[in-house]
Order: C-alpha cells, then sequence, then structure tokens
C-alpha cells in the first residue's frame, strides 16, 4: 500500500497479504456460519481497551492514517517516480503520429524534431506536457529513452545536466548504455545553451 501510495506501481500480492493478516478472519466466518466461536487463550497479557475508549481511539487511528495518506500522496515523491516510470507500458505505440513541435519549442531546440539525430538515437516525438518539453528517442537496436526539459527549479529535482535557464531529465531508459545515455545528454544541452539566449520560453513550460 506504501509503494502504491509514493509510486505509481502497484504489487497486488503484498495488498492481498495484508487483508488476510490485518482482520480477524476465523471470527468473521464463524459469524457468516451463525455458529459460536471459541477463540484461543491469550499467549500474553490483553491490552484490549475499555469499551468507552474504543471508538475514541478507533477515531483517532482513522485520522492518523488519513493525515499519512494525504502526506503521502502530495508527497513530491510521487512525481519523482512518475518522471522515471512513465511510458514504460508501451502505451506510445497506439499514440497519433509524431507532428513538428510548436514553433518556440523547434527556435529553443535549434530545429530538433521527428527523425533528427541525436547521437546515436533519433527523435520520435517532441511534445510539451506538465511543464516539460518531452523528448522521446529511439534506436536502431530498440534502445530508447526519454529526455525532460524545464525551467531551472520548476520541478524541485536535482538535474544531471543544466543550461542557463534550463534544467535536463532522463527517464524511460531501456537498452540505452550509460555513455549513449550521457551522449544524448550532453548534445540536448549544447542545443539548449546554444538557442537560449535568443529564443523565447516555450508556451507551457
Amino acid at each position: 500500500m506504501n509503494v502504491a501510495l509514493l509510486t505509481p506501481i502497484v504489487f497486488l500480492s503484498p495488498l492481498l497479504l495484508l487483508a488476510a493478516f490485518s482482520f480477524p478472519w476465523p471470527r468473521l466466518v464463524a459469524r457468516l456460519r451463525r455458529r459460536p466461536y471459541a477463540a484461543a487463550p491469550p499467549d500474553a497479557p490483553s491490552f484490549d481497551l475499555a469499551p468507552a475508549r474504543a471508538p475514541r481511539a478507533a477515531a483517532e487511528a482513522a485520522a492518523l492514517a488519513a493525515v499519512l495518506v494525504l502526506g503521502a500522496w502530495l508527497s513530491p515523491i510521487r512525481a519523482y517516480t512518475a518522471l522515471h516510470h512513465d511510458g514504460r507500458h508501451g502505451t506510445s505505440d497506439r499514440r497519433a503520429p509524431a507532428s513538428p513541435p510548436p514553433a518556440d519549442v523547434a527556435a529553443l531546440l535549434g530545429g530538433l524534431g521527428p527523425g533528427a539525430p541525436v547521437a546515436s538515437l533519433q527523435v520520435a516525438r517532441v511534445e510539451v506536457r506538465d511543464l516539460q518539453i518531452r523528448i522521446e528517442l529511439a534506436g536502431a537496436g530498440g534502445g530508447s529513452m526519454r529526455v525532460a526539459i524545464a525551467r531551472t527549479g520548476a520541478l524541485g529535482f536535482h538535474a544531471l545536466r543544466a543550461s542557463a535557464s534550463y534544467e535536463i531529465f532522463y527517464e524511460a531508459a531501456r537498452g540505452v548504455d550509460d555513455a549513449a545515455r550521457d551522449a544524448v545528454l550532453a548534445a540536448v544541452e549544447a542545443r539548449l545553451r546554444e538557442n537560449e539566449g535568443s529564443a523565447p520560453v516555450p508556451r507551457g513550460l
């Protein structure tokens, strides 16, 4: 459950185990079958709350759980993990064909668009989404990755590379070694440094 709250990943088996060990199943089954339930003698002294105290304790526990869930949901960890795991389920094949990026994006990237080479990879798509310019790249050997460009400080994460006004991230890298990845990031950084002084800030960033 914690993983599901903090990341876009859901593991079914831990959720099932949580349910299996969190509820008094023998007592519930006996109640459904309308049979008396004989609880086993405790191995340790009982710390059951007094009946008058139980509702308040349950309310306090529920309130604490709600605060923790809200904190996890609003945590920047979710955005950070989404940045690295987004696109790992093959949704790009069902999307519309790539089109040239907007003029302001093309100006900042020095005309970079679908089909253009970047180091050992080739641009498949360029789009602006979630305060980022996202450049999807693919290689002849099946490797792929995505480069994300954002205004400095816009995402709140540490960037591997940066220009004067922009930060550069990578995500969803598959079949791309470190050297090829670094060459792609360096090439994107070089384009930003060359054009950011004259190109306007693209709309959506």
